[in-house]
């Protein structure tokens, strides 16, 4: 058996971005068609949801009047947070019952949904069945390359699923988003050695030279971006990366963008798949005292949070002398921002609202020109700690993971404040180090230890 499709991640070279330029219109369009779809799938994943909601309400009366029990209860408990003549200590209580009586409610309206998803199958069935019939009309109308609305298809699959659970609907994309992915496919895998001796007529890859890190090296990508059936066009592009095992099966390549600030950059990843080879290691079990002691004692990273810190520091205090400075009404300032935070649902003066503000306050815009570095300065030291951070975590999780063919983690609920670490941190290395068992001869498990448990701890 082997092991689950693994991606190496891929930087851009220097000179990418020229290659790139001169492919800008087709690559640009391949994008705008992408977006284009997503926005059918968005429209077609809201028609099918109001029907499947009137279907559900229509045949089962029980599910409208459980719906609206945790609607109410919802609205009671936010109009208790911000009732003001109660003392802190009886909200907080009060809340803390009313939410139990919610989560009470959600459970039951679920087991009636359930039942009612039951007993209305064969209506549900055919309204499914009309969903997937304007998925495929949406993608062979499109126009795009079957790797590249694959792409878009799989997207939505995930979404729509992640839509379900959470009780949320699906964004159409807009004309300012970074949005969309060049990618070529092999259904039945490409040998690892047919992509360096350039056997396919999809990709090929060449190394030119050793890369500055240790394991990497510098290479030329050759990627087809576009295809109909008889022409193709190639774009080829240094790139840096780390080179996955001999024996690996590709299942494909991708290519897309990231932005960091107000900078887009080009990123890519090989996925490949590598056979299963046992290894005879023996069992242990690992706690989270004995992981915490080997990388997260530093300050690396509360020290790169610091720098971001005074950088956004600086730039703010010229945006604010430089509308002191002016004959605007600092309260039309004021009440434009608050607009914008309630809008974006976020807390914060951000660069972009410069550029908002550049249009009330003409000088906003030289402070826009002035200050862009220390802007992408902030970026661009949390890009890098978080690589820093998580090449850290990646070389800890092959280490022990080549060492033990089963890794139990103790993921105590109270520990964190006493070490020092961020709960977010935490989760991300379990999520690296559940991505790398897959290449791995290893089971990993992650324990939640009990609030008992981690207190005696």
């Amino acid at each position: 058996m082997d092991h689950e499709p693994f991606g190496y991640a891929f930087g851009a070279g220097k000179g990418a971005d020229a290659v790139i330029a001169k492919l800008s219109r087709t690559i640009q369009a391949t994008f705008a068609a992408q977006r284009e779809l997503w926005n059918q799938f968005v429209l077609i994943e809201a028609a099918y949801t109001a029907v499947y909601r009137k279907t559900i309400n229509d045949g089962s009366e029980e599910s409208v009047l459980a719906g609206r029990r945790v609607e109410r209860l919802s609205s009671e408990i936010e109009s208790l947070k911000s009732d003001r003549s109660l003392s802190t200590l009886v909200k907080r209580s009060r809340v803390r019952d009313w939410r139990m009586v919610l989560k009470g409610a959600k459970e039951q309206a679920r087991e009636i949904r359930r039942l009612a998803r039951i007993a209305l199958k064969p209506d549900l069935d055919v309204i499914e069945l009309e969903r997937r019939g304007k998925v495929k009309d949406a993608v062979r109308e499109s126009g795009l390359w079957w790797c590249h609305s694959d792409v878009m298809l799989e997207r939505y699959n995930v979404a729509r699923v992640r839509a379900m659970k959470t009780g949320v609907a699906l964004r159409p994309a807009r004309e300012n988003d970074v949005f969309g992915m060049l990618r070529v496919r092999w259904q039945n895998g490409l040998a690892w050695d047919a992509l360096m001796g350039g056997g396919d007529t999809r990709a090929a890859l060449k190394i030119t030279g050793p890369g500055r890190s240790k394991g990497s090296v510098q290479a030329e990508l050759t990627l087809c971006i576009e295809s109909d059936g008889r022409d193709k066009d190639y774009l080829t592009m240094p790139i840096a990366l780390r080179l996955p095992p001999d024996d690996c099966v590709v299942r494909n390549i991708s290519l897309f963008q990231r932005r960091t600030g107000d900078q887009v950059r080009w990123k890519g990843a090989i996925c490949v798949q590598q056979p299963t080879v046992q290894k005879p290691v023996s069992n242990e079990a690992l706690p989270e005292r004995t992981l915490e002691s080997s990388w997260l004692t530093d300050g690396w990273l509360y020290e790169t949070r610091i720098r971001r810190v005074r950088a956004l520091g600086r730039y703010l205090d010229h945006v604010a002398t430089t509308w002191a400075d002016t004959a605007v009404d600092l309260g039309s300032v004021l009440a434009r921002l608050e607009a914008i935070r309630e809008s974006r649902k976020r807390k914060g003066v951000q660069f972009s609202d410069v550029r908002v503000f550049a249009t009330i306050i003409p000088s906003a815009c030289k402070v826009l020109e002035d200050n862009v570095k220390w802007y992408r300065e902030m970026h661009g030291l949390r890009a890098r700690a978080i690589r820093e951070r998580d090449a850290r975590y990646w070389t800890l999780a092959r280490e022990l993971l080549g060492r033990h063919s089963k890794l139990i983690v103790e993921k105590p609920l109270l520990v964190f404040a006493s070490l020092g670490l961020e709960k977010p941190a935490w989760g991300r290395f379990c999520e690296i180090l559940t991505r790398a068992s897959r290449n791995f001869s290893c089971d990993v498990e992650i324990v939640a230890v009990k609030r008992e448990e981690a207190e005696v701890a």
